[in-house]
């Protein structure tokens, strides 16, 4: 089977992966080539940086100096590995033909790309194309005062503030990031709190870290607007919950204000592509769209918009496809948040029991002592089986991963203590669990 991949991205790179191990012919075409914006814009650069925050810090705990004037040696750091991360993608799927072009789905199944004008058809078309950036009606991102995520791989030097909008992952991870990097920030929420689907203890610490590295976070502020401000900057222009309205005026602003789709709702469904209420292609557990042999996976799937999960879903997708009885439609998927402190979750975030780890002195707590708790919630059903969980603290994606195992295969809570976890590991909190 000849399967065309739209888009580079996690999606894309796991279904070309799965197709091409399968024997099958695969074209990838991504306008970015290997990685797609996520590996060379967005996702990857940001985490890269966010490693080497805490390099930096650790070493200032030990006396080395770091001033901003090193910014260009971390950004050298970080596409250098990402170079390394490309050039090892292209190995792993050198039976693949990679076009680098705009590519568009047709009537009648074809693909044709936008540069070359090239036509293509094949057995099986996965849409992969990711999402783009949602902007604020009034000024157009720039580069200079008006910036997107995209800054995580082309910020040429750090600014000494920045107004970042949106308290969502993305609006969190950057206010963290940069102002551990010593940048002002003043971080726009339209609430009145942080991460409020979490516990909210976890939501205190939160806001308690963020606040001890310098962050400025504004309240009940839904910005409606951008104007030109000249030499002064950007007006922000908000809105808050008793209707009352506003003007702020920053020297430059990051746009961190939700995804949206790729293409147009109205081209997509010109093609017989049915979508959901928020314009994104419609799909079943499978990836399946309302047309025959085509898939969606990632964000052009809408939902949740991770990178685990896009990977998972292209796999999902091509296994389907080949019909592969074996494939099983993902159900848990673990969320994860790289601030400082991390914070993630998974599965279902209520139980008819409650287990509570909080920290203990011998767990790590050095690296940030303003925030030195570590929690931990596990919820289980009436059986006492465990059902979900959401931790915080340092590396809480990982053990929100390891619970998720437990998840999926229905283990009682009591299972999760039966082993003897590494010390000092935070899988030791799994022993420290008790009952709320």
């Amino acid at each position: 089977m000849h399967f065309i991949i739209l888009g580079a991205g996690p999606g894309g790179l796991a279904a070309a992966y799965e197709a091409s191990t399968r024997g099958h012919e695969v074209t990838l075409i991504d306008p970015e080539g290997l990685g797609g914006n996520a590996a060379k814009h967005s996702l990857v650069p940001s985490k890269i940086l966010i490693q080497a925050a805490d390099a930096i810090l650790h070493a200032k705990e030990l006396g080395a100096a770091w001033s901003a004037d090193q910014w260009s040696e971390v950004m050298a750091y970080q596409s250098q590995i990402i170079a390394n991360m490309v050039q090892a993608t292209a190995q792993r799927l050198s039976k693949v033909t990679v076009i680098t072009d705009i590519a568009h789905l047709e009537p009648g199944f074809q693909v044709r790309t936008e540069n070359a004008g090239q036509l293509l058809i094949g057995d099986v078309v996965i849409l992969a194309m990711g999402s783009r950036q949602k902007l604020i009606a009034g000024m157009k991102p720039d580069g200079r005062r008006v910036l997107i995520p995209r800054i995580f791989h082309t910020l040429n030097a750090l600014p000494p503030e920045l107004a970042v909008i949106g308290a969502g992952p993305t609006g969190l991870e950057a206010a963290s990031l940069f102002s551990r990097f010593g940048v002002k920030i003043r971080l726009y929420s339209p609430g009145s709190t942080l991460i409020p689907t979490y516990d909210p203890i976890m939501s205190r610490h939160l806001i308690s870290a963020l606040q001890s590295d310098g962050v400025e976070l504004v309240w009940d502020r839904r910005i409606i607007g951008l104007t030109d401000e000249g030499a002064q900057g950007v007006g922000l222009n908000w809105i808050d919950s008793a209707h009352l309205t506003g003007c702020d005026v920053v020297p430059r602003v990051l746009l961190a204000t939700g995804r949206v789709p790729m293409w147009e709702p109205e081209s997509i469904a010109a093609l017989g592509l049915s979508t959901d209420g928020q314009g994104f292609i419609a799909v079943d557990e499978y990836g399946k769209t309302s047309l025959d042999r085509v898939y969606a996976v990632g964000d052009a799937a809408g939902g949740m918009m991770l990178a685990n999960k896009a990977w998972a879903q292209g796999t999902a997708a091509v296994r389907h496809a080949l019909g592969v009885k074996s494939i099983h439609p993902l159900t848990d998927i673990a969320e994860a948040v790289y601030t400082r402190p991390e914070f993630a979750r998974i599965g279902q975030q209520t139980g008819h029991y409650r287990y509570v780890a909080d920290n203990a002195p011998w767990l790590y707590k050095s690296w940030t002592d303003h925030c030195p708790t570590n929690y931990l919630v596990v919820f289980a059903n009436q059986d006492r089986q465990v059902i979900g969980a959401q931790a915080m603290g340092l590396h809480a994606a990982e053990v929100i991963s390891l619970i998720g195992l437990a998840v999926h295969q229905n283990l009682w809570i009591d299972d999760l203590g039966h082993f003897g976890a590494a010390s000092p590991t935070m899988a030791e909190w799994l022993q420290t669990l008790r009952r709320d």
